[in-house]
């Protein structure tokens, strides 16, 4: 299913909502992932985006009625390719059609949001996938992704945008062997690319501050609809992981399950 793209918007009731209902929240939490900055706890580039999903506070209906109000045009079906110095693997990424989690701002403005989808092996296995996901055959499948972006406004349609991002995501244990054996030395480095399932971030919120400290992805969107996302990082004993993911499709998972 392909669908439609609209401009990011913020309604001034969502304005009003996040101004009244999120500031106090939001600067409660704020107040402890700046203590946690302070004191070296948040992690950089990808060994930090574990910190970033730990991070996450419930906002309950106030959340749910700012993620109804976020569109974004990074949607789609993505073809990742994931190295390891010389040790490559690819797999394949469907997003969900709209942001399910917004990243706020300690004032309650809301910067940007995550993008969750499903992750497989081959093409052929990620339809499999998610018509096991939409038919609740599998309420929680295997292999998941998550993109963190930051950035609402809406792509330049006379040059490249730019949106800072983060990345997690891994194909399902035993589908692949080489992705089964290159996460088993990233975990031995600390990396972790485990990403919640689709609905498991709804209704909460992170915090910016959080994020712009392991947000060292750069999504790009071209005016033609191109997407790609792109990060090298430097493990601690120098070896470097590269993650570059280009959209293929704007097919997205379905809306309604």
């Amino acid at each position: 299913m392909t669908h439609s793209r609209r401009p990011l918007s913020w309604s001034a009731g969502i304005r009003t909502i996040l101004s009244l209902g999120c500031v106090a929240m939001l600067s409660g939490c704020a107040a402890a992932v700046g203590a946690a900055l302070a004191a070296g706890d948040i992690r950089k580039g990808v060994a930090g985006v574990q910190d970033l999903v730990a991070s996450s506070r419930s906002l309950g209906d106030t959340a749910t009625a700012i993620s109804k109000e976020i569109e974004s045009p990074l949607s789609g079906t993505y073809r990742a390719f994931q190295a390891l110095d010389e040790d490559t693997i690819h797999y394949y990424v469907r997003t969900a059609e709209r942001p399910t989690t917004p990243i706020l701002h300690e004032t309650g403005h809301v910067t940007g949001y995550v993008l969750p989808g499903l992750a497989a092996a081959s093409l052929d296995t990620l339809e499999v996938r998610v018509r096991d996901w939409t038919t609740g055959q599998s309420d929680q499948p295997a292999g998941h992704a998550m993109f963190f972006v930051e950035g609402t406004q809406p792509p330049d349609p006379n040059a490249r945008t730019l949106y800072p991002a983060a990345f997690l995501g891994r194909v399902a244990e035993g589908e692949s062997e080489p992705a089964d054996r290159q996460h088993a030395e990233l975990l031995i480095l600390n990396l972790e690319m485990e990403a919640p399932g689709v609905d498991e971030l709804e209704g909460k919120g992170i915090p910016h501050e959080v994020f712009s400290s392991v947000a060292e992805g750069i999504f790009t969107l071209t005016p033609d609809g191109e997407a790609t996302y792109h990060q090298e990082y430097t493990t601690a004993d120098g070896r470097t992981l590269i993650l570059h993911l280009e959209r293929i499709s704007a097919t997205t998972l379905p809306a309604e399950r």
